[in-house]
């Protein structure tokens, strides 16, 4: 009977290692998939965390581009705007000079001569006012382009 049972144990530990090594091969090939899973999992993040990474680089691009833009665009509005000041300046420089002028002639006329002067000092006067005017309007449609500009 010993015989039997030794055959019996030796068969039953046979059986045992078969069933293992069929579950050993068949745990290692399920985790070959799931690692090869894995990987091709990693490899589409990858893709599309590039991607996102060029898009919002070129989003980036995009806003610099046009923070320059509206950068040029108030250095020009700047630079108009100091030359309409310094025309102003300018022409009212020349009318408080000619107003000076007309004084000292005005002082050293006779009545008729003051009337006239001071006709032409009121004339100078709505002159420079136009002058103001006008510089008033185009700064407005300056600011209007400006904010037609930024809006649009």
């Amino acid at each position: 009977m010993s015989a039997r049972i030794n055959i019996g144990l030796t068969l039953g530990v046979v059986i045992i290692m078969l069933v293992s090594s069929v579950l050993t091969i068949t745990y290692i090939q399920e985790t070959k998939k799931i690692v090869q899973e894995t990987k091709n999992i990693m490899q589409q993040n990858a893709k599309i965390g590039t991607a996102q990474r060029l898009q919002t680089l070129d989003t980036l691009g995009d806003v610099l581009k046009l923070q320059l833009a509206n950068e040029e665009q108030l250095k020009q509005n700047l630079t108009s705007h100091r030359v309409i000041a310094n025309l102003t300046y300018d022409k009212i420089f020349q009318v408080q000079n000619d107003t000076q002028k007309l004084i000292k002639a005005l002082n050293n006329t006779n009545e008729d001569g003051r009337a006239k002067a001071v006709e032409t000092l009121h004339s100078d006067h709505q002159m420079m006012l136009d002058l103001v005017k006008q510089n008033n309007d185009i700064l407005n449609r300056l600011r209007n382009h400006t904010v037609n500009d930024t809006n649009g």
